[in-house]
């Protein structure tokens, strides 16, 4: 298990680990960060030995008459393995300046549906 303190990630992402962390989802391993990604996938696991991953990814946005290159910053949670930035957007975060009061709802999709057994 990794702690999410040892993982070389943006400060600005870490209150996001942190929150998994308290709602009982803990990093276990990076992935390989496909092309879409803007990081490693994050295998979270919890006391159940459920997992889901989380992927980083952005979407670019337009201001003006230029598109702004990096982009809205997105979390993803799913659980499968992403394999495509589709499949990555099942449960999204917006990470802007108000994430923080989404967080918990964001997380809480994850027992929307019961993980199979």
């Amino acid at each position: 298990m990794l702690l999410h303190q040892e993982l070389n990630w943006p400060e600005a992402w870490k209150p996001l680990l942190r929150a998994l962390d308290e709602a009982g989802w803990w990093p276990e391993a990076e992935l390989d960060a496909p092309d879409w990604a803007v990081r490693p996938i994050l295998r979270l696991r919890n006391e159940l030995g459920h997992c889901c991953h989380l992927a980083f990814f952005r979407e670019p946005i337009w201001c003006g008459n230029s598109r702004q290159q990096a982009g809205l910053t997105i979390a993803g949670l799913s659980r499968e393995y992403p394999e495509s930035r589709a499949a990555a957007e099942q449960t999204t975060l917006l990470l802007t300046t108000d994430w923080e009061s989404q967080v918990e709802e964001w997380i809480g999709t994850l027992a929307v549906h019961p993980f199979e057994t």
